[in-house]
């Protein structure tokens, strides 16, 4: 019964951004948090490549989370839960495609809230908190669990050298980030979503297909779908 009030609010958190945009927007914090996932995904899943030419994919990753920080509410160990869950799948692959990040760190994030809360969101509302379609969630989740061998726990020494090592990944993106703002006065910056072509030719063996296929290109907005 709680679980179910608890998805009832969120259902209507996210109906009620449609009418109330600017209020959803993220605070500094919010922003500031949800840019360094995004940083942290982008550095796990590229095998440490973060430069310049990904700050448009941050943005995009970034808002997308905040979205999803400020529906769901969600407590921040889950977050640094599913960046963990990122690392270990990526370990699992042979080769990772750029452009899947957002749909990896999703499915992590589904994860890692039916790991760690008793009130549990239904893949359906996942579905549509996260953009994807509810029979390739479905498909991503367990193609998620197959590569990492349904190995979904975490102890506490390896929960606690994870944050040790999100504590210095926390030092890379200051430094990131300040070197950014130090080229944005002399670097346009656009405004819309970079393009992220899909491919087609995954390699078999390396990933599935649902999971470790770069994100279409869509739009971000601030109001979300009607759960």
């Amino acid at each position: 019964m709680v679980g179910i009030q608890a998805e009832m609010i969120v259902n209507a958190s996210a109906s009620s951004s449609m009418k109330q945009v600017n209020v959803n927007k993220p605070d500094r914090n919010t922003a500031e948090f949800a840019h360094f996932l995004s940083y942290t995904t982008l550095y796990t899943w590229n095998n440490k490549k973060v430069d310049a030419s990904s700050a448009q994919v941050l943005t995009w990753m970034q808002q997308r989370i905040c979205q999803i920080m400020i529906i769901t509410k969600m407590s921040l160990p889950t977050y640094i839960l599913a960046c963990y869950y990122c690392k270990r799948l990526r370990s699992n692959l042979l080769k990772a495609f750029t452009g899947a990040e957002f749909r990896v760190f999703g499915t992590a994030l589904v994860l890692a809230q039916k790991y760690l809360d008793d009130n549990r969101y239904t893949n359906r509302t996942w579905s549509k908190i996260l953009g994807i379609p509810l029979n390739e969630l479905n498909e991503m989740e367990m193609e998620f669990l197959q590569q990492i061998n349904y190995d979904i726990h975490i102890t506490c020494d390896e929960y606690k050298d994870w944050l040790n090592e999100t504590q210095e990944l926390s030092h890379q993106h200051v430094a990131f980030s300040q070197s950014l703002l130090q080229t944005a006065a002399s670097t346009p910056v656009s405004s819309t979503v970079p393009k992220i072509v899909v491919n087609s030719n995954v390699a078999a063996g390396n990933s599935s297909s649902s999971l470790n296929t770069p994100q279409k290109n869509q739009q971000f907005v601030w109001n979300v779908p009607s759960l």
